[in-house]
């Protein structure tokens, strides 16, 4: 994780550019403890910004910092989250699993009980077959979208599109429902569900045709499990996890897919603006600096920057500019911390604009591996693991390196999780607790 830098470019005006970045969002409505936890896909945020709390180490030695590694006993992609003294996965088989924070341990191993299918299963050698199937899932299993919490219920979803709720001591399930009988999704299903304001929402991008589309967006009531509305969508597959911002009086869902970036109001879930066009596999999911999203079309696209905050198809009037042909990222999402935006290339390039104008900041072609965990944003720092299992920390404004790199040993998908001075890392085999030693070795709840 060595290497030279670009100096930053003069400023510039942006391309196409309409608006400026607004001013920070009012603070979402979420649960008592939100902020001090890790309770979803890419933090408290969802965009992958770490909390204000959040100080872990920058030099790193497993030898001396690796607080304890244990075995998941079931395999899956999805990432840690943390609410106080429990570190919640899920598992193939539509398993959830609860850890001790302090030690480790293994708390619950519970199998969700999902609802039986509509439609019996295709005989082996009908439609597809198996084999076809099968492919589907090989990259993401069936457990690569990562739960949610309010600390009362951990939310969870899988590629079998079964959707649930299991209580946080794992003694009984809240609900659970079935989306569809047969998800169609090349790579299989890893959206993430996110919470707001007592409603879990669920984006479920399905068919290889935005005309013949069966997507669909659901929101569902997190305490009972109750549907509350489902919206079509006019978009082929993504793997992508909505982002919620908040301004201007409104609260605004952010979905990305071929071929549209589409905001939907909340709670209610009409469409308030929709703007592209996006290409190819849309896996990276949406982030923002303010009111400014940033949508990353698939591998070899382009990088846009939405304006929130419009109405109707906001293309020419809320773009406030387009980077042509970034490495943008394949899987791993972009972060930003207000002024720069970091895009971790599927082969290993990592390029930085500016937030302003989308002019590159710097680029770094030197990382040995390719990136399907996404980065984390720590104040001016950026942590990030390549797929080997390799974490790296650089600077945002200039990319470079702040410490060694740390071989972790085993190949790693999922994202990493931030409290305190703690991190949360799930390899392909094990789940470990990297952090300071001394008296601060207890995590507090």
């Amino acid at each position: 994780c060595r290497g030279k830098t670009q100096p930053p470019p003069p400023a510039a005006a942006g391309q196409g550019g309409s608006q400026q970045a607004q001013p920070p969002a009012p603070a979402l409505t979420r649960p008592a403890g939100w902020d001090e936890n890790w309770p979803a896909f890419r933090g408290p945020t969802g965009d992958g910004v770490a909390p204000a709390s959040a100080d872990p180490l920058v030099q790193i030695d497993l030898a001396r910092d690796l607080r304890w590694k244990v075995a998941v006993p079931v395999a899956g992609n999805s990432s840690p989250i943390v609410w106080g003294d429990r570190i919640f996965l899920t598992g193939e088989g539509e398993r959830v699993l609860a850890f001790d924070r302090r030690s480790g341990d293994l708390v619950w191993n519970v199998k969700l009980d999902a609802p039986e299918k509509l439609l019996p299963d295709e005989e082996p050698g009908e439609g597809e077959g198996d084999a076809a199937e099968a492919s589907q899932y090989e990259d993401t299993g069936t457990a690569a979208p990562t739960a949610c919490t309010d600390g009362q219920r951990v939310y969870v979803f899988y590629g079998s599109a079964v959707l649930g709720a299991m209580n946080v001591d794992g003694k009984s399930q809240a609900w659970c429902d079935r989306l569809t009988d047969k998800p169609d999704s090349t790579y299989g299903l890893a959206v993430s569900p996110v919470f707001y304001d007592g409603v879990v929402y669920v984006q479920l991008d399905e068919g290889k045709d935005e005309t013949l589309s069966p997507s669909n967006l659901y929101a569902y009531r997190g305490s009972d499990g109750k549907q509350l509305w489902r919206k079509v969508r006019s978009v082929s597959s993504s793997w992508t996890t909505p982002l919620i911002v908040a301004g201007d009086g409104r609260a605004e869902l952010i979905t990305t897919s071929r071929p549209w970036a589409i905001a939907y109001a909340l709670p209610g879930g009409d469409e308030l603006w929709r703007g592209g066009e996006m290409d190819g596999d849309v896996a990276a999911s949406p982030v923002a600096a303010g009111n400014r999203i940033f949508a990353a079309s698939g591998e070899g696209g382009d990088l846009l920057a939405l304006d929130a905050g419009g109405s109707g198809d906001v293309s020419k009037t809320h773009t406030a500019w387009t980077a042509r042909r970034p490495p943008v990222p394949d899987v791993a999402s972009p972060v930003t911390d207000g002024r720069v935006v970091v895009l971790l290339g599927a082969r290993g390039i990592v390029t930085a604009l500016n937030v302003s104008d989308g002019r590159q900041r710097w680029q770094r072609k030197d990382f040995a591996d390719l990136f399907w965990a996404s980065p984390v944003c720590v104040g001016s720092r950026v942590y990030a693991i390549d797929k080997q299992g390799t974490l790296c920390v650089f600077a945002m404004d200039d990319g470079r390196a702040l410490a060694d790199p740390v071989k972790l040993d085993e190949a790693t998908v999922a994202s990493p999780a931030f409290v305190g001075r703690y991190i949360y890392v799930r390899t392909a085999g094990h789940l470990l607790c990297i952090g300071p030693p001394g008296p601060a070795d207890a995590p507090k709840p």
